[in-house]
């Protein structure tokens, strides 16, 4: 929007639940007042396009291995 200037915070938050990981995708800033009604239509913008980066990071993490690889160890010879 010309002339509005504004910031927001974005990020991840997770929390431990029974079986899993609960995962929230938060973007969260202050509106002016007359701008407010954006905040009201922002679930339905952009809503869809967080639910399915959420599903891509569920998928990514479900398919990892469940160890890291072990890394190499170098042999040392002694004499």
């Amino acid at each position: 929007i010309v002339g509005f200037e504004n910031s927001s915070d974005a990020g991840f938050a997770f929390e431990e639940a029974e079986g899993g990981t609960k995962v929230t995708w938060f973007n969260s800033g202050d509106f002016p007042f007359k701008y407010r009604i954006f905040g009201l239509m922002m679930d339905k913008m952009m809503g869809k396009t967080f639910d399915e980066g959420l599903q891509k990071m569920k998928t990514h993490i479900e398919n990892m291995p469940a160890e890291p690889a072990a890394a190499a160890t170098p042999e040392v010879k002694t004499e």
